[in-house]
């Protein structure tokens, strides 16, 4: 028989963990989508006080097919025992409805819509931070004047005008959720990485 290997010795300094600002972070399920060169057309709104021959208008009914987990929180954490799920300790909760449907509120739907039609319109951005509103290109900074609205502000709405589009509540047609882990998904970090702030 031959001796046991020795037992390594214990590290007397922890580990180094990876900074926020390391580039070994994991990626984000998102990607960074950069200032078009020509600046934002601004344009004073359509208006509201009548239907117009030569635009369009109407409701779109539309069924929304899920294809990863979503999650959609209140705000509110509860015990995994209050609603039913005795393996986990605290859960995020999700906004159901009064048949314990699941609901995708409409405000949140008009927002990812909006942030996706801002890019492709080369529209200004919705919402800047105070912190941050020093960096960002003075044509990007949200509309003020409801008379130079660029292309997302006339359909989504601007400071002092009501947009043209409205969104309600997407309910789910069945029951059978249930309760799951996800990574945390951390807001772009512009402050730790300059990448965000370059120009050109």
């Amino acid at each position: 028989m031959t001796p046991p290997p020795k037992p390594k010795p214990r590290q007397t300094t922890p580990p180094r963990t990876a900074s926020r600002a390391d580039s070994t972070i994991s990626p984000k399920p998102y990607k960074l989508i950069s200032f078009p060169r020509e600046k934002p057309k601004l344009q004073s709104p359509i208006g509201q006080d009548r239907y117009y021959t030569d635009r369009y208008h109407g409701t779109l009914h539309l069924t929304l097919t899920v294809k990863t987990a979503v999650h959609i929180s209140t705000g509110v954490v509860a015990m995994g025992t209050d609603v039913k799920q005795k393996s986990i300790p605290l859960i995020k909760t999700m906004i159901q409805g009064s048949e314990e449907n699941l609901i995708i509120p409409g405000s949140s739907f008009k927002g990812v819509v909006r942030s996706v039609y801002e890019a492709i319109t080369n529209s200004t951005l919705a919402v800047v931070s105070p912190r941050y509103k020093q960096q960002v290109p003075q044509e990007r900074l949200p509309c003020r004047d409801k008379k130079r609205l660029c292309p997302a502000s006339r359909v989504f709405g601007a400071l002092d005008w009501q947009g043209l589009i409205h969104f309600t509540d997407a309910h789910c047609q069945s029951v059978g959720f249930r309760a799951g882990f996800m990574p945390s998904l951390y807001r772009p970090r512009p402050d730790e990485r300059p990448q965000y702030f370059k120009q050109g």
